[in-house]
């Protein structure tokens, strides 16, 4: 494979932490084009204790989750990672569900830049287990300053 990024430099790239971390390695990438990264699941996972119970399936969010980690990380390889205060909000997600994933799977995510500008991207993506697709996905985010985004102080609270 060509270029690699390990665990720690993706941590390094995406504001998730455990348990929502979705992307193990970065495999191969080209700046401003596209990505490679994988996801080995385990049947110790933390969502796999309600998800399900009877039978261990892999949360589709997660699938969807490790294919926008994997857009950030493409993303802030080609421009500048982002600051402190920068936070990606994502939109215009059409996703398709194909098959499951179960615990001892590997995920490959391939991402592919579709536009890109300094502060926003439109990407598709897929996850395959074993060569077979099993999400297909379309998606854009912007970047924001996390105090323009954040809620008021006074959201959610009652008048009286």
């Amino acid at each position: 494979m060509g270029r690699q990024l390990t665990f720690e430099a993706i941590k390094a790239l995406v504001p998730q932490r455990f348990p929502l971390l979705c992307v193990d390695r970065v495999l191969d990438y080209v700046e401003g084009r596209s990505l490679i990264a994988l996801k080995n699941i385990s049947g110790n996972d933390v969502h796999f204790m309600g998800h399900f119970p009877q039978l261990a399936v892999m949360p589709g969010a997660l699938l969807l989750e490790g294919i926008a980690q994997s857009m950030l990380v493409l993303y802030q390889l080609t421009y500048d990672p982002f600051d402190r205060d920068d936070i990606p909000l994502f939109g215009s997600v059409d996703a398709r569900f194909l098959h499951p994933v179960f615990p001892g799977d590997q995920v490959i995510f391939e991402v592919e830049a579709r536009k890109l500008t300094s502060t926003a991207g439109l990407f598709v993506g897929v996850a395959k287990v074993a060569g077979e697709t099993v999400v297909t996905a379309r998606l854009g985010f912007g970047k924001r300053r996390s105090a323009t985004a954040t809620p008021s102080v006074t959201a959610g609270v009652a008048d009286g």
